[in-house]
């Protein structure tokens, strides 16, 4: 099965790659790789069918799906392969807690009467691990994508408390020489598996967060699974269902080339010299004419002097 899945993503990944020599690019921004973190909370579901860890006992009859907190953060790259197709590779560490609770109902003697009495079986674990993601996301609308690939765990450590306790009656009661409690045990958990591996799906935003589309804020939900069990030995295996917010950073775009320079202005020694304009000559005779139309070239220049009075009454310009 689990080799289908991989099948499945391998030619997935190799039809987008050839999808991307016949599509043309909308932004030619939108190919840059990003990087950024990521943190992400949710919920860890224990698929369990087992009665007790390795090299413990209990008198439980089993312990079933139990759900429990998750929570973890990494680090997170996008490679773009073109405008609607991105490689999104998650590296990470993650705790993942469990609390396993099973009772048993049966009839006990108390005082020679037959009453109802209550045992729990009580288990809470702690595995820490670092995932590893490989994601095809696939743009559904302008920011929002679809994901998908595989996804592994490499455990890191674990601890664990296990133990047994009387509940009803809650007033009375031991377990011979042991008390009320018993079978505790903890400390790490023995024949822990080293890897884990699984798929997983998911859907994010991404949101610009400046007017550059350079840095953005991705909210997503995920859900994985994994294949194999968390022990080696016992039928356990784990799902987590996470909310998460990843910052995501890629360069800008460079700007805009500056203007051309200003053409350089005519000098004047570069400017052709201004043509010699013809020789003017000019002639100047002067004659007279007299009274009778006669030309006289020979004219005589009489001066006479007038003398002229001009009397105004003052009268009009005083009032």
């Amino acid at each position: 099965m689990t080799r289908s899945y991989i099948r499945i993503f391998i030619i997935i990944l190799i039809c987008s790659i050839y999808n991307t020599n016949a599509q043309t690019t909308i932004d030619t921004n939108a190919l840059k790789p990003k990087f950024g973190v990521y943190g992400q909370y949710g919920l860890a579901f224990h698929f369990a069918d087992f009665a007790k860890l390795p090299n413990t006992q209990s008198c439980c009859g089993g312990f079933s799906t139990e759900i429990a907190p998750t929570f973890g953060g990494g680090l997170v790259v996008d490679i773009p392969i073109d405008y609607d197709y991105i490689i999104d590779i998650r590296a990470g560490f993650s705790q993942v807690t469990g609390n396993f609770y099973s009772e048993i109902n049966t009839d006990i003697l108390v005082d020679g009467n037959l009453q109802q009495g209550v045992f729990s079986y009580n288990l809470n674990s702690n595995v820490s691990k670092i995932d590893f993601d490989a994601l095809l996301s696939y743009r559904i609308a302008e920011n929002v994508f679809l994901n998908g690939g595989p996804s592994f765990g490499l455990l890191l450590s674990s601890d664990y408390k296990q133990w047994e306790q009387i509940e009803q009656p809650s007033d009375r009661g031991v377990f011979p020489g042991e008390g009320r409690v018993r079978n505790q045990y903890e400390g790490e958990i023995q024949n822990l598996s080293s890897l884990i591996f699984g798929l997983t799906v998911g859907i994010d935003y991404q949101l610009p967060l400046n007017k550059k589309n350079s840095l953005f804020i991705v909210p997503g939900l995920y859900y994985s699974h994994k294949f194999n069990n968390i022990v080696s030995d016992l039928a356990c295996n784990i799902s987590e269902l996470k909310a998460g917010v990843a910052v995501k950073y890629r360069t800008p775009p460079a700007p805009p080339p500056p203007p051309p320079p200003p053409a350089n202005p005519i000098m004047p020694d570069s400017l052709p010299l201004p043509i010699n304009p013809p020789a003017l000559k000019v002639f100047v005779d002067a004659v007279s004419v007299d009274s009778n139309g006669r030309i006289n070239k020979e004219p005589k220049v009489q001066i006479e002097d007038f003398v002229s009075i001009n009397m105004r009454p003052l009268l009009n310009y005083v009032f």
